[in-house]
């Protein structure tokens, strides 16, 4: 069913003056009129409020649907509009959930540049071979970044779509780098050449650390 301007207006009005209540509301009308629901998140991302617009993209991130091309014009708006960051990352969010093919030039376009967020959602939508190993590329460039973020998407996104033991030679070398958990829990997964590796790791930890008891279970 459609909803009227006039009511997208009201829920609009909401948002802004009893945004934690209102937000409740939303819950329940997609739970319950998940149609209604999409069509007032697609038209409140164009909205001319940021916090109104940050709302609904993140909506859209968490609850949106696949190939959803009205909702991916407005994130597509968003991410390319410098004027809120934040607002930017939530549109990555949404692109993330409810892009279409053609938005994956774009986000990959954003992952290239160091974009954590970015990297997460062009994972998300490479949908043929060739954007697969696009995405490996760019994350095995990512594995040794200082940006931990970027790190856990790089990690992730190989795990996605490689396995541990063809990039345990990288993932060696990013362990050697920054111990973190996930890349620690990666090694776990790939052959016996990684344990001396993992136990000179182990060897540094204090014995009571949450590292140590990760390493034991690597």
């Amino acid at each position: 069913m459609r909803m009227r301007d006039q009511e997208i207006g009201q829920w609009r009005q909401k948002l802004l003056s009893t945004r934690e209540p209102t937000l409740d509301e939303l819950d329940r009308l997609r739970i319950q009129e998940r149609d209604r629901y999409l069509t007032l998140c697609r038209a409140l991302a164009w909205d001319s409020s940021a916090s109104i617009r940050l709302i609904a993209l993140r909506q859209l991130g968490y609850y949106g649907e696949r190939n959803d091309s009205a909702a991916e014009a407005a994130a597509l708006d968003a991410a390319t509009d410098p004027a809120d960051p934040e607002v930017g990352n939530a549109a990555l969010l949404a692109l993330g959930t409810v892009a279409t093919p053609r938005a994956f030039p774009t986000l990959l376009s954003v992952a290239v540049s160091g974009c954590y967020l970015g990297l997460e959602a062009a994972a998300k939508q490479a949908r043929t071979p060739e954007q697969r190993e696009s995405i490996v590329q760019l994350a095995r460039r990512f594995v040794l970044s200082e940006d931990v973020q970027l790190r856990w998407r790089a990690v992730k996104t190989l795990r996605t779509f490689s396995t541990p033991v063809a990039e345990e030679e990288l993932l060696m070398e990013a362990s050697r780098r920054y111990v973190d958990e996930f890349t620690i829990s990666a090694l776990g997964q790939a052959s016996a050449r990684v344990l001396p590796v993992l136990r000179a790791l182990q060897n540094k930890a204090p014995a009571q650390s949450r590292l140590h008891a990760d390493l034991s279970r690597a």
